[in-house]
């Protein structure tokens, strides 16, 4: 696949998202190399979707995604990641049933619901000299936790509600934050409540929260713990605006203006969830909102530069 061409505004965010993202697996343990190390929590489906949006941009991902395939499918939720892949665009979603398939390939089925592959393929034994998946770090919590809990609502919500620096939680930002229905939210943090995992108020709505010291002792990870960020909005964002760039190449300024708005309104949440502050589209007038759209790619751009 050739790589693709983007506008000066867009080609900053891919490149922004492209750094993050190997910052990320470098972290993880993966063949790839960075001078530094990921200071946020690691969401696991949104790194993989986001490597396999990115892997025309940036080839090496291809190697790491077909390590992770391998070492770190097991540790995925299957449901998770289909849930986050719904509004992306069609090579990304090929590209997940690609994954996929070599993931039922290193011996583990519970992808056969993506998976296109007819006959069921005998197991693929990694390399001998493929890097091991290194959870020790702090920003790994969410997949060393699915080790020690289980893939699934639980560890991921106990992660989100640690990342909060033991601030109360609704069943709704949880939600927002894990991409797990409401519902199916609400009935693991109250049986984990229940459990004496989580403090749950007494108010109603009930909101929880994690104690970040006790935690923080039977993990040996010491306060506090890396913050959470909303990948997934980011995951959705980013494809906005490479999909911006591409369908108003050539157009008028009116045009980029008009539809840059609508990527901004849209996304505002994005915005929002990972403070990233940016004027308000309703606010600017329409010929003079373009300058203001691409400022706030760049200062997403910019937020996606922290992650290490």
């Amino acid at each position: 696949m050739p790589e693709r061409i983007y506008g000066e505004v867009a080609e900053k965010a891919v490149r922004a998202a492209a750094h993050a993202v190997w910052v990320q697996w470098a972290t993880l343990g993966s063949m790839a190399s960075a001078a530094k190390r990921a200071t946020s929590i690691i969401d696991p489906e949104a790194l993989t979707l986001f490597s396999l949006m990115l892997r025309s941009h940036e080839r090496r991902l291809a190697e790491i995604i077909s390590w992770w395939a391998v070492s770190g499918a097991a540790t995925l939720s299957v449901q998770r990641i289909r849930n986050m892949s719904r509004n992306l665009p069609a090579e990304v979603r090929q590209g997940l049933v690609e994954f996929a398939d070599a993931a039922i390939r290193g011996g583990d089925l519970r992808w056969r619901s993506i998976s296109k592959a007819r006959k069921k393929a005998g197991a693929e034994i990694p390399s001998t000299d493929a890097p091991d998946l290194r959870l020790d770090r702090p920003p790994a919590l969410m997949l060393r936790l699915r080790l020690g809990i289980g893939v699934g609502v639980k560890a991921d919500a106990l992660t989100y509600l640690l990342a909060s620096q033991g601030e109360w939680q609704s069943v709704k930002s949880i939600a927002t934050a894990t991409v797990y229905s409401p519902r199916a939210v609400k009935r693991a943090v109250d049986e984990m409540a229940a459990a004496g995992l989580l403090k749950a108020s007494a108010s109603q709505p009930a909101e929880y929260r994690a104690d970040i010291t006790t935690w923080g002792r039977l993990l040996h990870i010491k306060p506090p713990v890396p913050r959470w960020r909303f990948w997934n909005s980011a995951l959705e964002l980013l494809t906005a605006i490479v999909e911006w760039d591409s369908r108003t190449s050539g157009a008028t300024r009116y045009v980029r203006s008009s539809m840059a708005r609508d990527v901004a309104e849209t996304h505002r949440e994005a915005f929002r969830l990972n403070r990233i502050g940016v004027p308000d589209p309703s606010f600017v007038q329409e010929d003079d909102y373009l300058e203001q759209f691409e400022q706030s790619v760049l200062s997403f751009a910019g937020w996606l530069g922290e992650i290490a």
